[in-house]
């Protein structure tokens, strides 16, 4: 069953722009056949109406039908247009041919919108324009508009929404096979005025329908009293006279017949032909016409529906047989505006809930939607505060899942920071011992020296102990042995501050900062701090690193002086080993710009290649093989991010080096103003 079902969704995907437009006609075909016993009720035609539309013209069924046809070939001709390009999907997938995509499915996204607004609006608008122009020139009633208005409307409202509602899943389906990452696209409609605008219409059509056919009852039931009213004084009025001189005669008798909250008129018509007068001028139509020489139950007559009636009594006028009626109209303008009163308090009520439902609603699922994207964008937010559950229903749901969500983000955060301090600590650890590695062969050199001078001090003493009670050693004596001691001291201090020098920026390294005083360091501590970490490693690779400072070097800089020269030593470090054999040139310039001080290091080595800088700072990648963790870029990457609110960014060509630009915010009470002028 399953593969049967995907099956069929395969196919209707495959032909799709065909699918779609079916989906259009099975909608229009099936309310038309729904809506086919419906009308004459609604529009409240007489009794035997399609079979005696036959007799007196164009049947409805004929004008049905030919309605339901132009209005397929119509839609199916506007659909064609619309659609034309709307199956090439799969095709425009296959030959990667994005910008058609991107058409199509902006496609998908307006044209259900277009469509139904096309169906209720546009629709409903030429209606009432072309109802106003037949009632301007045949002077029909109100109440005809009326009804041919909530026919139309009602119709053409019912199959907007179901085609929307049944054609949208197959536009969303070549929207799922069709996405790549796009972001929004198309016409924008929130979510309130989308349940508005679909419910809207089969709102007014339920509050149309039901007045309408509260009217049409009212009125038939109305008619029927009206018509034994009349019926009963046309008998008494007949009763002793049925032979008339003439037709003023006849009306003068007519004229006693009277029904309150009725519009009454008189007529005649000649039996022989056919042929009418009235005595109001009114002008009957076709049915009324058939009727007033064909009454049913033997003596009631119709109009084009209910609304016009009439009873009508076997007279003689000079000698020739007649029918001598009475005309009435249920209908009357205190009914009608009482009507439209109530249609429009209804309407105007259904609006304002339906508004005010639509709104809540969105409301709620916009508070979820702006939390979770908060959370997506890293944006300051109160993870511990939650969503109060206010509906037990799928909303109250959706809270329950986002609070969730939050509570395991939460925990995933709390996890993410735990792991990555333990990868910047160990990342940390990893290029200090590097550097000590690289520091201690320094070592050895002022050592051999301490170590030399300390075993040329103990000749020293030694000698000088051995001359103590020497007469032969004079003063002169002891004051060179004093004097080649001091020596050795002296050639001992450079080594020692040296020494002590290299320990204090390795223990600057080594210890986390926890002060909470924000700490400041100047640009001059930061770069004899790095040229002492990385003298031995350069040294090492017999590389050379030119210095430029282009900024005045007490400028101070907010933050751990420890954390950026890791990051700096780490940008050195892979630009030493950007070169394939040992010797190589370094840059490293600083340089202000606007209110940021940018440390730059420049390389001429191979460049970074392609596939690399796509991932660089967005994952832990390394081209150093085993020996390569990938934490160093991408930690320094987040620790400017963080901790120094600053940016990094590089430039690279394979085969010709590459740039890191590490840019972070300067100190500005701390510029030079004589920079500043």
């Amino acid at each position: 069953m399953r593969n049967k079902r995907r099956m069929i969704k395969d196919f209707i995907l495959n032909h799709s722009k065909i699918s779609i437009i079916l989906i259009y006609n099975v909608v229009t075909i099936a309310v038309l056949y729904l809506f086919y016993p419906i009308i004459p009720v609604l529009l409240g035609y007489f009794p035997n109406f399609l079979d005696i539309s036959v007799k007196v013209g164009a049947s409805f069924n004929l004008q049905y039908l030919s309605i339901a046809i132009a209005t397929v070939v119509i839609s199916n001709t506007v659909l064609l247009i619309i659609f034309r390009d709307i199956g090439k999907w799969k095709e425009s997938i296959e030959k990667n041919d994005f910008e058609k995509i991107d058409k199509i499915r902006t496609k998908c996204i307006n044209i259900p919108h277009v469509i139904f607004i096309i169906q209720i609006l546009f629709v409903s608008l030429v209606v009432i324009i072309a109802g106003a122009l037949v009632m301007t020139f045949t002077k029909a009633p109100m109440i005809v508009f009326m009804k041919i208005f909530t026919v139309a409307f009602s119709l053409f409202a019912v199959v907007g929404v179901l085609s929307y509602i049944f054609s949208k899943r197959v536009f969303t389906e070549i929207l799922l096979r069709t996405y790549n990452g796009q972001g929004l696209q198309g016409i924008r409609i929130n979510l309130s005025k989308k349940i508005f605008l679909q419910i809207l219409p089969l709102l007014v059509v339920a509050i149309l329908f039901t007045s309408m056919l509260g009217l049409s009852r009212l009125m038939e039931e109305k008619g029927n009293l009206v018509y034994e009213i009349c019926k009963i004084q046309m008998a008494t009025e007949f009763k002793d006279k049925t032979e008339f001189k003439n037709i003023e005669e006849l009306y003068s008798v007519l004229r006693n017949i009277k029904v309150s909250d009725a519009k009454i008129g008189f007529f005649t018509v000649l039996k022989k032909d056919g042929s009418m007068t009235t005595s109001d001028g009114f002008k009957p139509g076709a049915y009324f016409k058939y009727f007033a020489k064909n009454p049913t139950q033997g003596d009631r007559i119709y109009g084009d529906a209910t609304d016009v009636q009439g009873v009508v009594r076997d007279v003689k006028v000079d000698g020739q047989p007649y029918f001598a009626g009475v005309r009435f109209e249920n209908t009357s303008d205190r009914t009608i505006a009482f009507f439209l009163v109530a249609l429009a308090s209804m309407l105007a009520l259904g609006v304002i809930v339906l508004y005010f439902f639509s709104k809540t609603l969105s409301n709620e699922i916009s508070l979820i939607a702006e939390s979770l994207d908060e959370i997506a964008e890293g944006e300051s937010v109160d993870l511990d505060k939650k969503l109060v559950v206010t509906s037990n229903d799928e909303i109250g749901d959706l809270i329950i899942a986002f609070n969730k969500i939050q509570k395991r983000e939460k925990d995933h955060m709390l996890e993410v920071e735990e792991n990555q301090s333990i990868l910047v600590e160990q990342e940390r650890l990893a290029s200090l011992g590097q550097l000590v590695g690289g520091i201690a062969h320094n070592l050895r050199t002022p050592i051999m020296s301490i170590a030399g001078a300390i075993e040329g001090l103990k000749d020293l003493v030694k000698e000088y102990v051995s001359s103590i009670g020497d007469k032969s050693v004079s003063d002169t004596d002891h004051r060179e042995i004093a004097k080649d001691m001091v020596e050795w001291l002296d050639k001992m201090g450079p080594y020692c501050s040296y020494m002590s020098e290299i320990i204090t920026v390795v223990k600057d390294q080594t210890v986390q900062h926890t002060s909470l005083v924000d700490p400041d360091f100047t640009v001059d501590e930061l770069i004899s701090k790095v040229d002492i970490l990385m003298n031995s490693e350069l040294k090492r690779n017999c590389c050379t690193m030119k210095i430029n400072c282009k900024v005045d070097r007490n400028t101070k800089i907010k933050g751990d002086v420890s954390g950026l020269i890791q990051i700096l030593n780490n940008l050195i470090t892979n630009a030493i080993q950007s070169y394939e054999e040992t010797g190589c040139e370094i840059d490293f310039i600083i340089q202000k710009k606007e209110n940021r001080i940018e440390f730059i290091i420049k390389d001429y080595g191979s460049g970074i290649a392609k596939e690399v800088k796509d991932k660089l700072f967005k994952e832990m990648i390394t081209t150093k093989g085993k020996q390569g963790t990938g934490l160093g870029l991408f930690i320094s990457y987040a620790n400017i991010k963080a901790r120094f609110k600053g940016n990094m960014f590089f430039e690279s060509e394979e085969g010709k080096g590459t740039t890191f630009i590490v840019s972070v915010p300067v100190n500005i009470d701390s510029i030079n103003v004589d920079e500043l002028t």
